[in-house]
């Protein structure tokens, strides 16, 4: 199986007050949220041959960061599976799990 997943940087943090900005590392933040979703989906699927990519930008997914799940080479595309992995996306977002405090704010 191989997923290849990706996430715009400034849409997990395009919505933070000023006082968030102060106290979460934005730039970690953005970074571990990848890597942590990256470790779920291992979790989810193992073995599978696992893409995650960012780009820095706001807005909606551009076609190449999109979700894409081929369960086998003579296989098309599952949308199915896409989905299952977009969920996964979703719960890491939600956990905030990712958010990385500022040394000096703790």
């Amino acid at each position: 199986m191989r997923i290849n997943t990706g996430y715009l940087t400034g849409n997990l943090t395009c919505e933070w007050s000023s006082d968030d900005c102060e106290n979460y590392d934005e730039a970690a933040s953005q970074e571990r949220y990848g890597e942590l979703l990256r470790e779920a989906l291992e979790e989810q699927y193992p073995g599978a041959d696992i893409t995650v990519v960012s780009e820095n930008a706001v807005g909606s997914i551009p076609i190449p960061l999109k979700t894409c799940v081929c369960d086998g080479d003579d296989k098309p595309p599952s949308d199915a599976l896409a989905a299952e992995v977009d969920d996964c996306a979703a719960r890491v977002y939600e956990a905030f799990d990712w958010l990385v405090v500022c040394d000096d704010a703790e």
